[in-house]
């Protein structure tokens, strides 16, 4: 199994839960949705590529 740091591990629950609520406190602006979806994109994207080096680092290191 490929390991992932306890440092990857907390910034990805931390900048989903920091989303889940900037989600909740913007639902009623206008365009809210697209702007959900978006930050949403851009969150994966960056955790996505956080995870990939984490993973790539460790099998180097083995």
């Amino acid at each position: 199994m490929k390991k992932i740091s306890t440092r990857t591990l907390l910034i990805s629950v931390t900048a989903i839960i920091l989303w889940l609520i900037g989600s909740y406190f913007i639902l009623k602006d206008n365009n809210s949705y697209t702007t959900i979806i978006i930050v949403a994109i851009i969150i994966t994207g960056g955790l996505y590529s956080q995870i990939k080096r984490d993973i790539r680092i460790n099998s180097e290191q083995q």
